[in-house]
């Protein structure tokens, strides 16, 4: 399980209203398990969290990506280059290579390097 921390929680609902579904309540959902506290006591401990492995988490946003109008997703396109305005002042566009090998440049509003390292960012800086 991975455990979305509150600032998480809080991001993804903004960005998505209604991601928030079923927390989980620290103390009734959530039990815990230590020796000498048999059984430990079944109470509601104030706080409620969500608990979900990282690709569940994962694909529950890239569904909500996908449903937006301005948004799109392309599969096995690889980002080679992200080309900055003559001036160098702002990102906007994209040198990418699609499964067929063939090159093209997209033309973006908001670009987000999420290659790893930041390597491709590195490289226009």
């Amino acid at each position: 399980m991975h455990g979305l921390l509150f600032s998480g929680q809080r991001a993804l609902n903004e960005l998505f209203p209604g991601f928030e579904q079923e927390p989980l309540r620290a103390g009734l959902d959530v039990r815990v398990e230590r020796p000498g506290y048999d059984p430990f006591p079944h109470r509601d401990l104030g706080w409620s969290g969500y608990a979900a492995s990282r690709p569940a988490i994962e694909h529950a946003v890239r569904r909500r990506v996908e449903s937006r109008a301005n948004t799109t997703l392309r599969q096995r396109c690889r980002v080679t280059e992200v080309l900055a305005t003559p001036n160098g002042g702002a990102v906007t566009r994209v040198r990418c290579e699609n499964g067929h090998g063939v090159s093209e440049t997209i033309t973006a509003d908001l670009v987000v390097d999420a290659s790893g390292r930041g390597a491709l960012t590195i490289a226009l800086l």
